[in-house]
């Protein structure tokens, strides 16, 4: 849902015809093989006449009645944080999506993707990456979420107040010392 049906017409005649298609949505074509896009979900009807035009006009009525048009599903996810640092980039994804789906891909924006429905994922960089979900149900009905979440860099710097010069290889240098530099 929504769904986009393509009819097709196998109506042959020697003589010109004219195409009358009505669907239970309400709605009407006069093309050979119309495409009709069908919503809420639901089982919908079409019905085709198709009229000859000439000396020996006749009617010949056909109906299909069993377009079964099934809801979308749910693609749904929550991550925590959203916003964390480069020292700890760590993504916890659960999954939301609704109870019909039977398979969901995350895309995490950085290259990799995963299959599980729930997992811990880990940047490599800092930056704003979009995680994307894609669900799929048993028709192949499909739907899709995204998210935004950043790694923000992070500097630490850290300069000792004391050393010790004694050849022992424990701060024997006295020296900063420099983190995501």
């Amino acid at each position: 849902d929504p769904a986009t049906v393509g009819f097709s017409n196998g109506s042959t005649s020697a003589l010109p015809l004219k195409y009358y298609w009505t669907f239970s949505n309400g709605t009407t074509s006069n093309a050979y093989s119309p495409v009709v896009v069908l919503t809420p979900a639901g089982l919908y009807k079409a019905t085709l006449m198709v009229v000859t035009q000439g000396l020996c006009a006749d009617t010949s009525i056909a109906s299909v009645s069993n377009v079964m048009v099934r809801s979308a599903p749910v693609a749904s996810f929550a991550c925590t944080p959203e916003i964390t640092s480069i020292f700890e980039p760590g993504i916890e994804i659960r999954n939301r999506a609704s109870t019909d789906v039977i398979s969901q891909q995350y895309d995490y924006g950085d290259g990799t993707f995963s299959y599980y429905p729930d997992e811990m994922h880990y940047y490599q960089e800092y930056g704003t990456y979009v995680i994307t979900q894609t669900v799929v149900t048993q028709y192949g009905c499909r739907g899709m979420y995204k998210k935004d979440i950043k790694i923000l860099p992070e500097y630490r710097f850290w300069v000792p107040n004391t050393f010790t010069p004694d050849e022992n290889t424990m701060n024997d240098i006295f020296k900063p010392v420099l983190m995501g530099v």
